[in-house]
């Protein structure tokens, strides 16, 4: 199963990180363990869709690297299934090629960022630092959505 790493994370939060690195190129996984580990993030591998389903299922990340080009289960297909568990991880896809038809299915899908390889690491940084902060703002309307509707039936004041 998947390799696990831990450190504190230093983006966005005083909270730990926990990305999901997806690809089936072992030196891809290994480079960016290495790059996202030095940045204090926690990182989880997974070598393929089926193993980062089960990852996710035992252990949900933050955000999730997603290569789209893998056998068996591609990019895609995993991405579909990550989104009909329930949970909501911010995706960003990492790929060496991807078609103008392909970037809007999948920002259909849910993605909310994409980095071309090979990786510009400050770039990655700002991806994740920007899904985070859309899940922080998404987090907070929903508070407030909640607030809003227990005060509006006398609950929850």
């Amino acid at each position: 199963m998947g390799k696990k790493s831990s450190q504190k994370g230093r983006i966005g939060s005083k909270k730990a990180v926990k990305i999901l690195v997806v690809d089936d190129v072992q030196l891809c996984r290994m480079i960016l363990e290495r790059k996202l580990r030095s940045a204090g993030h926690e990182v989880l591998l997974a070598e393929s869709g089926e193993e980062a389903l089960q990852l996710i299922d035992i252990d949900p990340p933050d955000v999730i690297l997603l290569d789209l080009m893998m056998p068996g289960m591609d990019g895609e297909e995993t991405l579909r299934r990550i989104q009909r568990t329930g949970g909501r991880p911010m995706v960003i896809v990492v790929s060496a090629a991807i078609d103008r038809d392909r970037l809007l299915r999948l920002k259909e899908l849910g993605v909310c960022g994409f980095i071309a390889k090979p990786i510009n690491f400050q770039r990655l940084e700002e991806e994740i630092e920007k899904a985070l902060e859309s899940r922080r703002r998404l987090e907070k309307e929903i508070a407030e959505l909640v607030g809003r509707s227990n005060g509006s039936t006398g609950e929850g004041e």
